[in-house]
């Protein structure tokens, strides 16, 4: 999502003060038809997309070129967070890639969201590595799961010992709020 062709959707987001929202699921052209399983597929085509279309906005500029852009990367967790940063990392270090931030100031930048359900493990260590700033609770209600379903994730949040009191609130509505730019209730 890097390419130029998509930099006026970017202007105009820009300009608008409107969201951008990345989801997960484009299984065509990244091997997932090899696959034996769709459930196989569908683990991996979720997060692998989004750590693609972050990566291409950080290198290609999109951020550094829209400051106020929001763009929020949705329903593939949280672990791919510290394999883009570390791999980021990495190529500034070895080949020298050009980046006008480290790849965690990004993430730190305001400008990226990251959905997460209650469950994730990955999230304690993403917290660590960025900040609690980016992440929001992501339920899919009521398109996949009903109204329990999504009170019994929040429960998992809320129930969570490695997540700090106020990372918590911040995860269930404060940092949704920053980023739909709605006032605080």
């Amino acid at each position: 999502l890097g390419a130029r062709a998509y930099w006026p959707v970017y202007e105009a987001a820009e300009e608008l003060g409107c969201v951008l929202a990345v989801h997960g699921g484009n299984y065509d052209n990244l091997g997932f038809d090899t696959l034996a399983s769709m459930p196989t597929a569908r683990a991996l085509g979720m997060p692998i997309p989004l750590m693609n279309a972050a990566a291409g906005m950080i290198v290609d500029g999109v951020l550094d070129a829209y400051p106020n852009v929001r763009v929020g990367f949705m329903e593939g967790g949280t672990a791919w967070i510290p394999m883009l940063l570390d791999r980021l990392t990495r190529e500034m270090e070895y080949s020298g890639l050009p980046l006008a931030r480290t790849p965690e100031e990004y993430f730190r930048s305001g400008q990226i969201f990251v959905t997460c359900e209650g469950s994730e493990q990955a999230l304690t260590y993403s917290i660590e590595r960025v900040g609690p700033y980016p992440f929001m609770f992501a339920s899919d209600f009521p398109h996949e799961i009903s109204m329990d379903n999504a009170m019994e994730e929040i429960d998992e949040i809320v129930g969570r010992d490695d997540l700090r009191e106020e990372h918590k609130m911040m995860i269930l509505g404060e940092n949704a709020r920053r980023f739909y730019g709605l006032a605080a209730s």
